[in-house]
């Protein structure tokens, strides 16, 4: 457990992916993480995105802020997962897809 929410009945704070920014346009592009922090646009976007993110949760009052999931790109998760899936259930996948 947290110290700083040790003593709170329930605190509040938000599950899932929060939206991206519109302006926020940059990708992993099939990079890990760390790898497209080398990418200097795209850690300038990201920090600001994340910025922005957590000041909307604090002025919310959320007792525990979190940066969203910003740092995944939401198309190459679920293009993993429908591999996963599709190989799971014997499915052939394209090979241009």
């Amino acid at each position: 457990m947290l110290t700083v929410t040790r003593d709170m009945i329930l605190p509040t704070t938000v599950t899932g992916s929060y939206p991206r920014p519109l302006w926020f346009d940059r990708s992993l592009d099939g990079r890990s993480f760390r790898a497209a922090l080398g990418d200097s646009l795209f850690r300038e976007q990201y920090l600001d995105a994340v910025a922005s993110i957590i000041a909307e949760q604090e002025a919310a009052g959320l007792d525990i802020v979190t940066d969203g999931d910003s740092r995944f790109d939401l198309a190459d998760v679920v293009e993993e997962e429908y591999k996963t899936l599709a190989a799971a259930h014997g499915a052939v996948i394209p090979a241009n897809y």
